[in-house]
């Protein structure tokens, strides 16, 4: 199934609410993250600039809807609801919106909602068992409580103020 122009001649005649969106899952689930309503989607393909998008993983063909500063990502028939994003406000796509500071850990205070997956191995062979660093039991016990001094504390002090999602996993392994 393609795209015609007389497509969006139908549309541009209806009321912006009536406009066809097929919504799913992942389009859903970012509109919440990025504080999206499905009426800007609407107002998008009504009345944004449309432009072909990168195809999807398999090759097919996508279309790209801005409009107020929305990004709107739909399949092939522009029905479809792909994803969507906010340029400029935080909300972005993290690799292209370079307003986006997600992948700029130098300013998390500016990012709304900001994600982040960390994962942390700590040596714990023989030689870091040593108990020779003042005020721990081990080299181990200081690294956790410098993990959790420098590392883990200002992450809960960020998310006090900027809402931020923080999965850390702490993986020990011993080498012989």
């Amino acid at each position: 199934m393609s795209f015609s122009r007389r497509d969006v001649e139908d549309e541009e005649a209806l009321n912006t609410c009536d406009v066809t969106l097929v919504t799913h899952a992942h389009g859903r689930q970012r509109r919440a993250e990025r504080g999206i309503q499905k009426i800007e989607l609407q107002a998008a393909k009504k009345y944004g600039r449309r432009e072909r998008a990168k195809d999807g993983r398999d090759g097919e063909v996508r279309w790209q809807f801005s409009h107020n500063g929305v990004e709107y990502f739909t399949d092939e028939t522009c029905k479809h609801e792909i994803t969507s994003w906010k340029r400029g406000a935080g909300g972005g796509s993290p690799a292209e919106d370079p307003s986006n500071n997600n992948n700029n850990n130098n300013n998390p205070g500016g990012v709304r909602g900001a994600r982040t997956h960390t994962v942390i191995v700590v040596d714990c062979s023989g030689s870091v068992r040593t108990d020779d660093v003042p005020g721990h039991a081990s080299r181990t016990a200081a690294v956790y409580e410098c993990l959790a001094r420098e590392f883990v504390e200002p992450q809960i002090k960020l998310s006090n103020t900027t809402p931020l999602t923080t999965g850390l996993n702490l993986a020990s392994s011993s080498w012989s």
